[in-house]
């Protein structure tokens, strides 16, 4: 292996990463805590001797998001355990918004009112399907997850909501929940219902921006216990949770229910 134009390969065979000794971990016995200086002699051959295939995949058209590149990363997530979409997402649209996403998840209200932290970036998922439908619903349509792959890809450097307008709508709308409404907010039933979810986060994010600050927490709660059982909110958060018609009920009539809300 020609390593004199390769940097990083270079500092692997010194031994050195990011100014850290580097050693192999994870690996089978005979390797385990060695660096290249530590195989002997045919292993550093073998090493020396392999090479290395990559394959760069460039997406033409459309040129707002990665779309093709998730398709071909999806197909090719066939083995071990597949990744989540938001796994991919993360992987593939890393950049400024996954960091803001990454520390929202982490704020208290929100911690309360989702529940545990998902391994599987769910939780995040969740952060992502509320902004994305506060900012991009107008360009709404199925599936799901290529919606919240096009909103991603289209803030991903945080080019049209920035950390700050972020954060502030995210960390006041989980507050006003939590406040006003309580810790089972999202759960109708037992598990987070994801369409409640963004349809009440939505609602309540759109009267905070329009009137400022909930004073009259009470009245938010029996909002939410009217909508609650309405027989048209309850279909469009229950079956065909992702139709578009379905999508626009909700959210209009959350928005209709928290909008005179003091």
């Amino acid at each position: 292996m020609d390593i004199n134009g390769f940097s990083a390969s270079a500092r692997i065979y010194e031994g050195i990463i990011n100014g850290q000794k580097y050693r192999l971990t994870n690996v089978q016995d005979q390797f385990e805590g060695k660096g290249y200086k530590d195989l002997d002699m045919g292993d550093r051959r073998r090493l020396d001797d392999s090479i290395i295939h990559a394959t760069v995949v460039r997406q033409d058209e459309p040129t707002h998001d990665q779309s093709s590149i998730y398709t071909i990363f999806e197909r090719l997530n066939t083995g071990g355990i597949n990744l989540q979409p938001q796994e991919i997402r993360v992987a593939l649209y890393h950049g400024k918004f996954v960091q803001v996403l990454q520390q929202l998840s982490g704020e208290q209200a929100w911690r309360d009112l989702y529940g545990a932290k998902s391994q599987r970036l769910k939780d995040m998922e969740m952060i992502l399907r509320f902004f994305a439908f506060l900012y991009y619903a107008d360009r709404y349509r199925r599936p799901m997850k290529d919606f919240l792959n096009r909103y991603m890809a289209s803030n991903r450097s945080l080019q049209k909501q920035g950390e700050t307008e972020l954060r502030q709508i995210f960390v006041k709308t989980t507050e006003t929940i939590l406040e006003g409404i309580g810790n089972k907010a999202f759960r109708p039933e037992r598990a987070v219902n994801a369409a409640v979810m963004d349809s009440l986060m939505v609602g309540i994010a759109k009267r905070l921006t329009t009137k400022g600050d909930v004073k009259d927490k009470e009245e938010l709660r029996r909002c939410f216990n009217a909508l609650m059982v309405n027989s048209d909110y309850l279909r469009a958060v229950k079956t065909g949770t992702s139709q578009e018609a379905n999508v626009a009920k909700r959210h209009q009539l959350a928005k209709n229910a928290f909008s005179q809300v003091k």
